[in-house]
């Protein structure tokens, strides 16, 4: 875990923070978009000299933040020529409710439920008549409609964040995550962000706005993660990395890299900050299928089958993005880091506020990017803290992340991190290298970055993590005591097999992770490597192993 320092608590200063007072907006705004080339994104549009057909134009969406509350549908307005009365103005490639007007204006309303989604949208034109075109696209907007807000007023404003200060907060700007807020990029709310660690403070006032009910995954005698159990932290670990990915942006003395999008508390490690392969496998399960992003300020030494295929189930989908800690031992031997070291996750190194190498952070040929890591100053419980790790690392590019799925909510976990390596600004050695990766994290060009293609990758979705030389089996590592985790082949165990399971020294099973078939063994504490080899010589075990023990960083 990174060192501690107090800063700030909770009390000890009074401050009263002005809100953004948003202009309110001309009664009536018409946008038109003459000539847009299709892979221009509406707040990047510009006017041609000469009319070009636009059968599709590419529009991004801004968070719903923007928008007022209560406010009402808008309207696209297509011009052009050779409409006709079944001529459709279309969103995402379903027909709107479609006003023909005449052969050369058509009108559609989006719903207010659209308004509520940010990122790319596709608004067509269909069935004009042969040889017709469609020149422009406009949009009349409700004068309290704060949506498009790069457009209609700018939104440059550096006190947008209100809770921000570059004195506090350096590693935001480091990161032009600062940049990013001046163009209204904080986020949506339909993004989710997983912190999977000690738990986040649930009553903290600078997080409270954004958590979304949670769970615990540290009970043995469940197969999967509880909402039963509140996830509230005992540490202060996992509160402070979810105050880096997303503290509110209206008071409090941080401001969060997203601070609009959600934290979904998941408590895999405990009071101590520590875990183990069972309880992160089952929190990587468990928060897959509602959040896009996994945060893990966690690591160990042991690569282990278990958390492997949890990881690797996920990364298969390919709709969510796990970001892990690169690990603190960079001075203990430099060991691979795991669940850091796996494909497809994107391994997080630390830099100090110089962009030099942290003196703790690991380097390797899994690290893919680099982010500030000394010295944060975040929310903790009951106040704020500053620590350092490469668990503070980590969450800096898990809102980067967030902030790329806000705009563009369609591209895949490869897609995202695709995004996030070629926009790094490149340090160290020219290109990837081991100490930082592709770069330093970079909000403001990740955000600004062109539109990718289905499919499309710019640079590997990796560095050189299908290279790593395979783990090897340490029996000095920590494990957890009176446990192992063994995958039977598909076949279920004969009530023979079940009693010669006893003759090996297994005393019960205390649980299963159904996803990935693997139960947890009670065995006398002490005779956990005896019954793994066992276990390895049974017939119908695909493989067996203690339960690694992993560690805040």
């Amino acid at each position: 875990m990174g060192s501690t320092n107090l800063a700030w608590k909770k009390g000890t200063i009074s401050c009263s923070w002005m809100k953004r007072l948003f202009s309110v907006l001309m009664a009536a705004v018409m946008i038109l978009l003459n000539g847009i080339p299709a892979s221009l994104s509406i707040h990047e549009a510009v006017a041609l000299a000469a009319p070009v057909d636009i059968p599709a134009l590419t529009l991004t969406m801004l968070s719903p933040t923007h928008a007022a509350a209560g406010s009402a549908a808008f309207t696209l307005t297509a011009t052009g020529t050779g409409f006709v009365a079944e001529s459709k103005i279309r969103w995402d490639g379903v027909d709107l409710p479609t006003t023909y007007l005449s052969d050369t204006q058509l009108t559609a309303v989006v719903s207010p439920a659209e308004l509520g989604k940010s990122g790319v949208r596709q608004v067509t034109v269909a069935n004009p008549a042969p040889g017709g075109v469609s020149n422009s696209l406009g949009f009349a907007v409700d004068p309290w409609k704060l949506y498009f807000a790069s457009i209609l007023q700018g939104c440059a404003n550096p006190t947008f964040a209100s809770g921000y200060s570059p004195d506090r907060q350096p590693n935001m700007h480091q990161i032009l995550a600062d940049q990013a807020w001046a163009n209204c990029i904080v986020g949506a709310p339909g993004v989710v962000v997983a912190v999977l660690d000690t738990g986040v403070d649930l009553d903290h006032s600078a997080l409270a706005p954004n958590l979304l009910p949670g769970a615990s995954c540290l009970s043995l005698s469940l197969n999967q993660c509880t909402t039963d159990i509140a996830p509230d932290d005992p540490n202060g670990h996992g509160t402070h990395v979810a105050g880096i990915v997303a503290a509110t942006l209206d008071g409090g003395w941080v401001v969060g890299v997203a601070p609009r999008v959600k934290i979904l508390p998941v408590q895999v490690l405990d009071a101590d900050g520590n875990g183990t392969s069972l309880s992160a496998a089952k929190g990587i399960l468990w928060a897959a299928s509602r959040a896009r992003v996994l945060n893990l300020s966690f690591s160990g030494p042991r690569s282990n089958d278990t958390l492997n295929a949890a990881v690797a189930q996920v990364v298969a989908q390919d709709n969510t993005l796990i970001v892990a800690a690169a690990g603190n031992f960079f001075i203990g031997g430099n060991p691979v880091q795991y669940p850091a070291a796996y494909p497809g996750v994107v391994a997080v190194a630390a830099v100090d506020s110089g962009n030099n190498h942290a003196s703790f952070s690991n380097t390797g040929n899994y690290i893919d990017l680099a982010a500030p890591g000394v010295g944060i100053f975040s929310t903790y419980n009951s106040g704020y803290y500053t620590m350092s790790g490469t668990s503070q690392a980590t969450p800096h590019v898990s809102g980067v992340a967030a902030l790329i799925w806000s705009l563009w909510p369609q591209y895949t976990a490869a897609q995202v991190t695709s995004v996030l390596e070629s926009t790094a600004r490149d340090l160290g050695s020219p290109g990837w290298d081991s100490t930082f990766g592709w770069g330093l994290v970079n909000a403001a060009a990740a955000t600004s970055a062109p539109l990718l293609k289905a499919g499309s990758s710019e640079v590997s979705a990796s560095s050189s993590q299908d290279n790593l030389p395979p783990a090897q089996e340490d029996r000095q590592a920590q494990i957890a005591a009176g446990r192992v985790l063994v995958k039977f082949k598909p076949a279920l165990m004969a009530a023979s097999e079940a009693q010669a399971l006893t003759s090996m020294g297994v005393s019960g099973i205390e649980g299963e992770i159904p996803e990935i078939g693997v139960q947890s063994l009670k065995v006398a504490p002490g005779q956990e490597w005896a019954v793994v080899d066992r276990l390895r010589q049974h017939p119908d075990v695909e493989y067996a192993e203690p339960d690694y023990i992993l560690t805040a960083q």
